[in-house]
């Protein structure tokens, strides 16, 4: 048996995840988040079962992954923008100074993530 290949041929997902900030372009070089700057909003953590960074929900298998709940709210979000606002998309980090240019983002840090599979 290889520690890289399951006997029974499944896949292996792993999920990490940890606090942190969203990923976004620093167009014009000052470290801040300015509205016009472009920005990754992953949503709320879950175990990628198929690697497609869509959890669907309609599917029998997937609908019952693990997800973090980063909002509390229950159920799963696609956007992570405001915990009391689940449609919202704002950018979420440290680099969010709204004296600086940005009123459309949150300094409250969420959850990034990543799934990967360690047999590849």
């Amino acid at each position: 048996i290889s520690p890289t290949v399951c006997p029974d041929g499944s896949n292996v997902r792993v999920l990490a995840y940890t606090l942190g900030e969203e990923y976004f372009v620093d167009s014009d070089g000052d470290g801040y988040f300015a509205s016009d700057e472009t920005h990754a909003d992953k949503g709320e953590a879950f175990l990628d079962l198929n690697d497609d960074d869509q959890l669907d929900l309609e599917d029998p298998v997937e609908s019952k992954t693990f997800f973090v709940d980063w909002n509390n709210s229950g159920a799963w979000e696609g956007k992570t923008g405001l915990k009391s606002d689940r449609s919202s998309t704002l950018y979420n980090g440290t680099a969010c100074v709204t004296n600086v240019g940005a009123a459309d983002c949150s300094n409250e840090l969420i959850y990034v993530w990543d799934v990967a599979d360690p047999t590849q």
